[in-house]
């Protein structure tokens, strides 16, 4: 069985990054950062027919044909 060499490419680059992080700036502070992103809320997406025709038109998108 031959195993591909660019697929553990990116996990490789991944460890290698976070191996790096620490040694600069400890293993409490990564860990801290990476658990303080993971539980961040995203802004909830907006999609082009929630948007009134004012905002459509500074977007460059032609004005929503439903009238309200």
């Amino acid at each position: 069985m031959s195993q591909d060499v660019t697929a553990g490419a990116p996990h490789h680059d991944l460890i290698s990054s976070i191996g790096k992080l620490v040694e600069r700036h400890g293993r409490w502070s990564v860990l801290r950062a990476l658990f303080t992103v993971s539980n961040k809320r995203r802004p909830r997406r907006l999609y082009p027919s929630e948007l009134n025709d004012h905002l459509r038109r500074d977007l460059g998108l032609t004005p929503d044909q439903r009238h309200w």
